[in-house]
């Protein structure tokens, strides 16, 4: 049986870097990106050392569904994960 972990750490503890290639990161983008991520990670908090955000606009100024987020979460003592998922600006 695998111990349980003990260590505290505050949900807000590990730094959520956001960057957009060829896309404007806003305040409000950051803002909104960084409270969802720290909601669906919560509860993983302890485990996390850092979560790199990357958005970019595959079609430049043309518009459409070209807009791509990559989310790369980094963990302590494992692997990392990554996660992308393309569409519009909403």
């Amino acid at each position: 049986m695998r111990p349980m972990i003990s260590e505290s750490r505050s949900i807000s503890a590990y730094p959520i870097r956001i960057r957009g290639r060829q896309f404007a990161v806003t305040d409000n983008l950051t803002q909104a990106a960084t409270r969802r991520i720290r909601f669906a990670l919560g509860r993983l908090a302890a485990r996390i050392d850092n979560v790199d955000v990357c958005v970019s606009d595959e079609n430049g100024p043309r518009g459409g569904e070209d807009k791509l987020c990559t989310i790369r979460v980094n963990l302590r003592r494992a692997r990392g994960c990554n996660r992308t998922r393309g569409g519009s600006n909403d």
